[in-house]
């Protein structure tokens, strides 16, 4: 991790600090937090790096969706042994005041990658776990937001549709900047739909589902993939796709992305 060293007005970088573990981490604020305050010892000053605060959704409509959304995401791991699901939503931004002065919209991510840009989040209610090993991806999945396009997720932000990755550790960090927490937790095939709520209006909702590490046939992934889809409807109460079209309409169209260092794409948008 580096982190910018500024005078004490903000408007000058005067140097770099490198920090190089010794062993792998998902959370780096108490790290960062350390050596914040020794530079402010000697009269300098870093970026401010916060602790994670859970996203809190305090809307009644919000919270019946999300309940949904668990239950959609508890049925299909239990029954299908996934990993991992999850939920991603869009962040809500605040004005902050940028180095050499004035405002800018900034969300809560860790890294301040986000500044001005759309981007999303995970929520704590709408989040299963079959695994335990997979903890600790969860964590640095809430540690980090994912911005419009980046990773499976991101895709179908995007494109406000379906998209399906079966091997996510060949994006390169900028397409998709968790890849090295995949890389670390074994995860590889993602699939991932965005969804919308008749209660909420316009709020996108999209649900991230990782598929068995030990499948790794393409046959076998699309295979299981149908099977999630394919009663996937049945437990929508008060959810459609964010498209527009219709549910099964959007299962023959879904995304299939190819991914790369440099930047992903897709090879095929029928199912």
């Amino acid at each position: 991790m580096a982190l910018p060293v500024f005078e004490p007005s903000g408007q000058s970088c005067v140097g770099v600090v490198e920090l190089i573990m010794t062993s792998q981490k998902i959370n780096y604020a108490p790290e960062v937090n350390k050596i914040c305050k020794a530079l402010e010892a000697i009269n300098l000053r870093s970026s401010e790096i916060l602790d994670h605060t859970s996203t809190q959704i305090r809307n009644e409509g919000r919270q019946n969706v999300l309940a949904e959304i668990l239950e959609i995401l508890s049925v299909k791991c239990e029954t299908h042994k996934l990993p991992l699901a999850q939920t991603w939503v869009m962040c809500r931004h605040r004005s902050v005041l940028a180095h050499g002065g004035g405002l800018r919209e900034s969300c809560s991510s860790i890294d301040g990658s986000c500044m001005e840009r759309v981007c999303m989040s995970t929520t704590d209610v709408a989040c299963y776990i079959v695994d335990g090993h997979m903890w600790g991806f969860r964590e640095a999945c809430v540690e980090h937001h994912l911005q419009k396009g980046q990773g499976v997720a991101g895709r179908a932000f995007f494109s406000l549709g379906s998209c399906f990755c079966n091997d996510i550790t060949r994006f390169g960090k900028t397409e998709y900047p968790l890849v090295h927490y995949a890389r670390m937790f074994g995860l590889t095939t993602c699939f991932a739909i965005c969804l919308r709520s008749t209660y909420t209006g316009d709020d996108d909702y999209i649900l991230e589902f990782f598929l068995p590490p030990v499948i790794t046939d393409s046959y076998e992934q699309r295979t299981l993939l149908g099977s999630i889809l394919s009663t996937m409807k049945q437990h929508f109460e008060s959810l459609k796709v964010a498209s527009g079209r219709e549910f099964e309409e959007e299962v023959r169209c879904i995304e299939m992305i190819e991914a790369t260092a440099d930047k992903a794409k897709v090879i095929s948008s029928h199912w």
